[in-house]
């Protein structure tokens, strides 16, 4: 599709006559020149202070174009990435925001990643920094482009220059939810391939507190913590049973404390979790300092329903 096509189709509010020919005439995929500077801010209208560039990385069909169209995405220039919206209701967010947004699960036909990094190495740590209101279920909510990115670990677990972007804030961050980029990638196998590569690196920058905290209830999801993900995988254990740093993070109420897993309400606990594996039972006989923070209750607890009803830590 040409990007007059699109932008005539799903953005047909914006008068192309004020930012056409704002630059050299560029030659689209069909060699057909339109002469539309995506970059340029748009200056009045429903779009005022964003961009052509950001309408495409907003809009899925947009992030498509740009991931499919070698010569479209060649036209993002480094302003036309950093470029932050100064107010309104997408104050605050910016080309780079979207892609990092929007690129979940996405590995090689991602447009950020393409070109061979050729966006990343254009990234400005402002840019990643500049604080957004989101608006989620029940709440509004900050976050950052930086935070965005160290949730998604999809990305993060192909491209190192991405994962030398998290710092201690973005992976500890909370939100009102009290989950964090850290619970994320705690989560999932993918993220704990991130967590696990660079020496460890992001080990060494976990907050135990962030480490330790308990996901508010809500409509939304169930509780979790981001120490019931390592337990709860194999990497995960893997990871306790390599890094003492992270072992001697975890507190006694995050190990023993019981939470709803899956769809059936089936309450569990880390240390539960620790307690069946065989990997998770050599943690705990090798080390003396995670045993101490094994309570009476955490220990007794029967599980009340599902498939595991009735049975214990001491079961194993």
């Amino acid at each position: 599709m040409k990007l007059q096509d699109f932008l005539a189709r799903d953005f047909p509010e914006i008068d192309l006559s004020t930012i056409v020919k704002n630059t050299a005439p560029i030659a689209d995929e069909d060699n057909l020149i339109d002469g539309i500077d995506i970059n340029a801010v748009i200056s009045h209208g429903k779009y005022a202070g964003q961009s052509i560039a950001y309408c495409l990385a907003s809009d899925f069909a947009g992030r498509k174009m740009l991931s499919d169209d070698d010569a479209l995405r060649m036209r993002i220039t480094e302003q036309g990435l950093n470029a932050v919206i100064a107010k309104g209701e997408h104050a605050g967010k910016s080309v780079l925001y979207e892609l990092v947004n929007h690129t979940a699960h996405c590995r090689d036909n991602c447009a950020l990643t393409a070109d061979g990094g050729r966006l990343i190495r254009m990234i400005n740590p402002k840019t990643l920094d500049s604080i957004i209101k989101e608006q989620g279920f029940f709440h509004t909510y900050t976050t950052t482009a930086r935070i965005r990115m160290a949730m998604n670990y999809s990305l993060l677990a192909e491209h190192r220059e991405l994962r030398a972007m998290i710092n201690f804030q973005s992976l500890n961050a909370l939100d009102i939810y009290k989950t964090s980029a850290l619970l994320h990638l705690a989560s999932h196998e993918d993220g704990l391939v991130v967590l696990a590569s660079d020496a460890g690196r992001l080990i060494a920058r976990i907050n135990p507190k962030t480490l330790n905290t308990l996901t508010l209830e809500d409509n939304r999801s169930l509780k979790k913590s981001p120490v019931f993900g390592l337990a709860y995988n194999l990497y995960g254990r893997q990871l306790l049973l390599t890094h003492h740093s992270l072992r001697e993070k975890i507190e006694e109420k995050a190990l023993n404390q019981q939470i709803v897993v899956g769809r059936y309400d089936i309450y569990e606990s880390a240390l539960y979790r620790l307690a069946e594996s065989y990997q998770g039972r050599d943690l705990l006989l090798a080390h003396e300092s995670l045993r101490k923070k094994i309570t009476k209750d955490g220990l007794n607890y029967l599980i009340p329903d599902g498939p595991y009803r009735g049975m214990s830590v001491i079961f194993w």
